[in-house]
């Protein structure tokens, strides 16, 4: 129930948005880098791990300054910690964990307009659905997780500058919700950097 209701608000909040748009819509195509950490319970060691994303977004404006920008987005990410794999508490295992996301979220922004450029602060929360994951231990062995959570939330804060249709932006990522680890409570978070470009 509660997964139906959360599915709810997030397409009310783009169809509100495609609604407000009418002549200030803008669309474009977004992609970048990012590097994660996985903050675990009986963890240590962790290590910033690189990654990957692209997607698309949709802004439009409400005011001068303040617009919403909804997006989707592929995210894959990465984390390595020294942890408890097993049940054995004695045993610790060098531990890189993959996971692969269905990003939804949505982006406040504030715009101002200096010489001749955009520059924006963003905050918003996304939405991530679980497309796949799996870790490798001890530098050999491949385990599938079958017990991350499907669905989880992150808090994002960041900005950026708009120059014509080229947009960088710089991101930090906090995760709001336990993943899912065995029996270990696992937030995932990170700094990501993109390039955008707006097609209309």
């Amino acid at each position: 129930m509660k997964k139906i209701i959360v599915y709810f608000i997030i397409l009310s909040l783009l169809s509100t948005s495609w609604t407000l748009a009418q002549d200030q819509e803008q669309f474009g195509l977004r992609g970048g880098f990012n590097l994660n950490w996985m903050d675990v319970s009986g963890g240590d060691n962790a290590a910033l791990r690189p990654g990957a994303q692209i997607g698309i977004f949709y802004k439009f404006w409400e005011s001068g300054i303040f617009s919403v920008q909804p997006e989707l987005n592929l995210k894959f990410l990465a984390a390595k910690n020294d942890r408890n794999l097993f049940s054995d508490p004695d045993q610790r295992h060098s531990v890189k964990t993959n996971l692969t996301y269905l990003e939804i979220p949505v982006i406040g922004k504030i715009t101002i307009e200096r010489r001749f450029k955009l520059y924006f602060l963003q905050f918003g929360i996304g939405m991530n659905f679980l497309l796949s994951s799996h870790e490798h231990f001890d530098d050999s062995k491949v385990k599938v997780i079958d017990n991350v959570k499907n669905n989880n939330f992150n808090f994002i804060l960041g900005g950026g500058v708009l120059k014509d249709r080229v947009m960088i932006d710089l991101r930090y990522e906090r995760g709001l919700t336990d993943i899912g680890l065995l029996n270990e409570s696992a937030h995932l978070n990170g700094i990501s950097i993109s390039l955008g470009y707006y097609l209309f």
